[in-house]
């Protein structure tokens, strides 16, 4: 019988009963890791999916900063960054 319905031996299967307990059913277990991408409507995954290839065009076009050693090297490059917008934003607002 399990030969016949695809199942090893130590398979798990999952069963149910149909039509007010007159048949069973038995099919294999589905285990597996269990993941978001698993859990997400399709409207949710083409949403995600659409964030996810931005993003890696960003990559690919060099729209990206680091890798940075430590987590030092991050904070000065920040705060690099807020002096320089700092400065771009004091010299937008003098030439008014």
């Amino acid at each position: 019988m399990r030969e016949r319905v695809g199942l090893a031996d130590g398979d798990y299967i999952h069963m149910e009963h149909a039509d007010h307990g007159s048949k069973i059913i038995l099919q294999p277990a589905q285990f597996g890791p269990r993941t978001a991408a698993n859990e997400l409507t399709p409207a949710q995954k083409r949403k995600l999916d659409a964030r996810l290839a931005k993003g890696l065009a960003d990559v690919e076009a060099g729209r990206v900063h680091g890798p940075f050693a430590t987590a030092q090297d991050t904070v000065d490059f920040l705060r690099a960054e807020v002096k320089k917008a700092g400065a771009k934003r004091k010299t937008n607002l003098t030439s008014r």
